[in-house]
């Protein structure tokens, strides 16, 4: 499935490069407020964790949920892309396994985690088709993935479509919107099965910011 899209960097270099010299220190300070710190909180609380299980955060940025999560007794785990991420990340988040990597190669076997989340980021991937399956890959026959990937038509990109002629911007050089079934037929094509569409807030969903997915491996 094809995805709207728009890009300006062709390799994992220049994606490590760019998000290096990303708002690396601005986003940790985002990282710290209290809607984030919520909003992570309650990605923990729909996966219903428990203690002694592996997670893996997929671009876990500068590791807010790996800092949430590691005091519930998880073996937590974590990858981004920037070097610059993974040092704020191992800062917050000591107790957790974290490593420079890109979400389409995981650097771990198969049928290894528990749950995997990758929240905010699938979209800026270089091949979203290859980081779903790589999620599916080493998610647990019986484990559970929480992804969290953004709405084309949020009520906000409709209202700037109709009055301005704009498209939809996260401002970033790789960016991909989509509807609901849209990314549900992506999850399909690469080795995930949605099993709950979880709702955040009092938007109606269709036209809500984002979605957030919790996968199965298909079987």
């Amino acid at each position: 499935m094809k995805l709207t899209r728009k890009d300006s960097v062709s390799s994992l270099n220049e994606v490590s490069t760019y998000y290096d010299g990303l708002r690396s220190s601005s986003d940790d300070t985002r990282d710290r407020t209290k809607r984030y710190i919520k909003f992570n909180h309650w990605i923990i609380d729909i996966l219903k964790v428990k203690a002694g299980k592996r997670l893996l955060d997929v671009a876990c940025g500068n590791g807010l949920l790996l800092n949430i999560a590691e005091p519930l007794g998880l073996k937590t785990y974590g990858l981004d892309i920037s070097t610059a991420r993974v040092g704020n990340a191992i800062k917050r988040a000591p107790k957790s396994n974290i490593v420079v990597a890109a979400g389409e190669c995981i650097p771990y076997q198969s049928n290894y985690f528990d749950y995997v989340t990758c929240l905010g980021s699938l979209e800026h991937f270089l091949n979203p088709d290859k980081g779903c399956q790589e999620i599916a890959r080493v998610l647990k026959k019986d484990g559970i993935s929480c992804i969290y990937v953004p709405n084309t038509f949020w009520i906000k990109h409709v209202i700037n479509a109709w009055f301005k002629g704009a498209p939809p911007s996260q401002t970033q050089d790789i960016e991909r919107f989509a509807t609901k079934n849209e990314w549900q037929e992506l999850f399909k094509d690469n080795g995930l099965k949605v099993v709950k569409l979880c709702k955040y807030n009092l938007t109606p969903i269709n036209l809500s910011y984002s979605f957030t997915f919790l996968c199965k491996k298909r079987e």
